[in-house]
């Protein structure tokens, strides 16, 4: 807790609490208290250690998992990929992949039984991001060398690469989901289900302010996901596939008459 406010405890605890169906009523029970006395420790007052713990233990979390989640997107440092590490993963893509799946599994040996690979291969993979700086060893154990996965250089080839790739895996994906849709036809499984594409014209001032609200419910969400995934009791989860694509041009734009026609050309049917 020495590296995280007390009121960035309090809103992880809040968003736990939330996950996993408890009240203030029924921590004012655990603690002893009323629920007056508790609204105001999780608002106004700091939040002592002793008491941070009761309710962490209450909750069945532990301190790290409460750092990590509070940590979780709040970096304001931005760790980018040089132009050679750009062009190594480019070139060798399945570089990329197993670098992202260390992100994700924490763990060398996770990723290599994911993909079902030869501990000679996971060694090649790791010494080779290791010799482009992407992996470092920490306590004997390869890590990678930033907390955050690094973003692409603006206009570089790995964004381009992955624009491609996104786009692509994205199609394949909903268009299976759709046929999946249309085999079963059952309108309650496949509630949430939902395809659109738009244009629309506004100024550009309202469009930025919509996007601000928009990357708000969106981190909203991954921090939501950052947590139930964690949770192995929670019943009924789910993968959930957003594919989101933002453009702004000119009203006019040539490229526009893709979209406006994408159900095909009105053309004239009289002679």
């Amino acid at each position: 807790m020495a590296n995280l406010s007390s009121e960035q405890c309090k809103q992880v605890l809040k968003l736990l609490m939330k996950q996993k169906s408890k009240t203030y009523k029924d921590l004012a029970e655990h603690l002893n208290l009323s629920e007056v006395s508790v609204k105001r420790i999780m608002s106004k007052e700091d939040l002592s250690f002793s008491r941070f713990m009761e309710i962490c233990n209450w909750l069945e979390v532990s301190l790290s998992e409460i750092e990590k989640l509070a940590n979780y997107g709040q970096t304001n440092q931005k760790v980018r990929f040089t132009e050679k590490q750009e062009q190594f993963l480019v070139k060798n893509p399945e570089y990329l992949s197993f670098l992202f799946n260390m992100y994700v599994e924490d763990d060398p040996e996770k990723v290599r039984k994911k993909f079902n690979i030869s501990e000679k291969s996971m060694n090649l993979y790791l010494l080779r991001l290791e010799k482009h700086e992407l992996i470092k060893k920490v306590s004997g154990q390869y890590r990678p060398v930033s907390r955050d996965v690094p973003s692409p250089i603006p206009y570089g080839n790995l964004i381009r690469y992955q624009y491609k790739n996104v786009l692509e895996s994205g199609i394949y994906f909903f268009k299976r989901l759709q046929e999946n849709m249309d085999s079963r036809k059952n309108p309650e499984h496949d509630k949430g289900n939902h395809t659109n594409l738009g244009v629309y014209t506004l100024k550009r001032e309202s469009y930025l302010a919509w996007f601000e609200k928009y990357k708000t419910l969106h981190q909203e969400l991954s921090n939501t996901s950052t947590i139930e995934e964690k949770m192995p009791g929670l019943k009924n989860k789910k993968a959930v596939v957003i594919m989101h694509c933002h453009g702004v041009v000119e009203e006019k734009d040539p490229s526009l008459e893709g979209i406006i026609n994408m159900f095909g050309q009105v053309k004239e049917l009289a002679n």
